[in-house]
């Protein structure tokens, strides 16, 4: 995940080696990694499995049997929130960038008028 684009991850809970639970916590510890959307797919039903799916960090939920058209409705609101984010964090950034470079003309113009 971590050299490629990733937008959106669809997870089982149940897999060999590491549930869906703890791969969901680690991608959310992840700095680069953590707003990358997660839907936890499962044949669990109990509210404490979607508790500790919300604990882990995924922003949806689904039970199987899932219906086609509400996971891919989920998906493209999903991918929506994140696009807008991910333009906030780029504007965000530029802002940053314009600020350093005013900061350093600003020291600049009072270095020379000394």
């Amino acid at each position: 995940m971590k050299s490629q684009a990733i937008d959106l991850v669809l997870l089982d809970v149940m897999m060999p080696e590491m549930n869906g639970f703890e791969v969901c916590r680690q991608i959310k510890e992840d700095q680069k990694l953590r707003n990358i959307p997660v839907i936890l797919i499962t044949a669990l039903t109990a509210k404490e499995d979607r508790i500790r799916g919300i604990e882990a960090g995924a922003e949806e939920f689904l039970s199987k049997p899932f219906d086609r058209t509400e996971v891919l409705a989920r998906i493209k609101m999903l991918l929506k929130v994140k696009e807008l984010g991910d333009d906030r964090r780029r504007a965000e950034e530029a802002l940053q960038k314009s600020n350093d470079r005013l900061r350093e003309l600003e020291a600049l113009r009072i270095a020379s008028s000394i």
